[in-house]
């Protein structure tokens, strides 16, 4: 498969027991992993230092500093990964709704941040998922071979981590409208028609040349991609893709990714 996106360098990294700093430019990023059920086994350094290397790559992108907090929760059971923002910011209005944002982009923008001893950033994995996943013994490199029958826990965790800092919101699945007075500031650059939720900042639109579908059917509208005549290469590459996520392969952060976040309000190195 094309990979149309360059690879992208990892920010210093360091493990301190079951907590680490990643650093990616100005963004500190403090990793705690939960696992009370011992669930990695002796996995537990890899499954650390890969979520290190996630967030220094999203570091390498945000601009300002701020030091983010980061929990990775093991639970038994069935299912895949999931991630939340525990800690959303009101930092407006949009029409008649407050308007949201992470307490992560928050903090990176020198707001005033009361998280109440919670995470910035969530991450859930569930037991059963770990079978799927590859650990890369260099994340930072990314050269290794990844065995054809699993995922790459490195696209994994960059994915999650997307999902905290821009790629999330409030919007009903079935109606495109917001469940309550409370918008983010993903939601307010969707636009809904016909039953699909597509994005229409100005940035995303330049990059994708046009409306980006966003997913219905396979996932929800915090993915880009639809089945069919509008799931084009490009976003079959993508790191957010809700439609299918690659075994044997490693996802990036694309243009297109860091153009939808510019549009929600994360301010990006350089003008990006």
């Amino acid at each position: 498969m094309k990979r149309w996106a360059k690879r992208m360098l990892l920010g210093v990294w360091l493990v301190v027991g079951l907590s680490a700093i990643a650093k990616g430019g100005g963004a500190e990023f403090a990793v705690r992993v939960e696992d009370p059920e011992s669930l990695l086994g002796d996995r537990s350094v890899a499954f650390k230092r890969t979520v290190e290397a996630a967030a220094g790559m999203w570091g390498e992108h945000l601009a300002g500093e701020a030091r983010i907090e980061v929990l990775v929760i093991l639970k038994p059971g069935e299912g895949r990964a999931s991630c939340r923002c525990p800690s959303m910011v009101q930092i407006g209005k949009h029409g008649a709704n407050r308007l949201f944002e992470p307490s992560a982009i928050a903090k990176l923008k020198g707001r005033e941040v009361n998280t109440g001893g919670q995470p910035d950033i969530e991450i859930t994995v569930m037991g059963a998922y770990l079978k799927d996943l590859w650990f890369d013994p260099e994340p930072e490199k990314r050269e290794a071979v990844i065995p054809r029958d699993k995922l790459d826990a490195l696209s994994l965790f960059m994915h999650e981590i997307a999902h905290a800092i821009g790629f999330n919101g409030w919007l009903d699945e079935k109606t495109g409208k917001p469940k309550s007075d409370m918008v983010s500031t993903y939601d307010q650059r969707i636009i809904f028609e016909e039953g699909r939720f597509y994005f229409v900042g100005l940035r995303a639109m330049k990059v994708y040349g046009g409306p980006v579908p966003l997913s219905t059917e396979t996932n929800n509208y915090h993915h880009v991609g639809l089945k069919g005549v509008e799931y084009p290469e490009m976003l079959v590459d993508d790191l957010m893709n809700g439609v299918v996520f690659q075994r044997e392969d490693r996802f990036s952060i694309t243009p297109l990714d860091l153009a939808i976040l510019a549009d929600a309000g994360v301010e990006l190195k350089g003008g990006q």
